[in-house]
């Protein structure tokens, strides 16, 4: 397993990159919770509670509690990435949870997600968040954006408010390819500052 603090402008968490080397899949975290954490997320990053970005890895039974926020992000260059877990996974999350409140300040370009942001691969397993999350687009419960059509994310809930200020703002998901969603369900409250399209469980389905 590889694990780095990265360069600052690029990955921040507990971890910063875990790399599981391929198809070994040994970038594995587990039993490891964080309380009253406090990360504030620079622009163009991926930053999570526990990893910035995990590659062909896993992690489980692991909690986060505390605050996450990008702050001081200006214009429309550059995408910054939060997530409650992990920013940036292609691999398996499961029996975590996400406690902390996740906010943007300022800017437009953030993907934020009580679990995940960017979802690359994988499954996500009897996971929950109750943290707020606040962005301008791109907002969601469990995973701000699925990238692939093969992901599962399975008895999974959220009960935290989410606000979005633009595009795509869901309770579970908020733009997604066609995946499964098993036995999911958002108690949260979904708001979007400006009049566009919200939903209680996912907002944009690509095909």
């Amino acid at each position: 397993m590889y694990i780095s603090n990265g360069d600052a402008q690029t990955y921040q968490g507990f971890f910063g990159h875990v790399d599981g080397n391929g198809t070994n899949k040994q970038g594995i975290i587990e039993n490891l919770v964080l309380e009253n954490v406090n990360i504030s997320a620079s622009f163009s990053t991926d930053t999570g509670g526990i990893a910035g970005r995990v590659t062909y890895g896993e992690i489980r039974n692991c909690g986060v509690s505390g605050e996450i926020k990008a702050i001081g992000l200006t214009g429309s260059g550059g995408v910054t990435s939060i997530g409650g877990i992990a920013a940036d996974i292609s691999g398996n999350i499961s029996n975590c949870y996400n406690l902390a409140n996740i906010t943007q300040n300022g800017g437009r370009n953030c993907y934020a997600g009580g679990i995940v942001s960017s979802f690359e691969s994988g499954n996500i397993l009897n996971c929950y968040n109750k943290g707020n999350v606040s962005a301008s687009n791109y907002v969601a419960g469990i995973v701000s954006l699925n990238k692939t059509k093969t992901s599962n994310i399975i008895n999974c809930y959220n009960t935290g408010n989410i606000t979005g200020n633009d595009y795509c703002t869901g309770g579970i998901v908020s733009d997604m390819y066609s995946i499964k969603l098993n036995n999911c369900y958002n108690f949260g409250t979904i708001k979007r500052n400006k009049l566009r399209r919200r939903s209680c469980f996912f907002d944009r389905i690509r095909r």
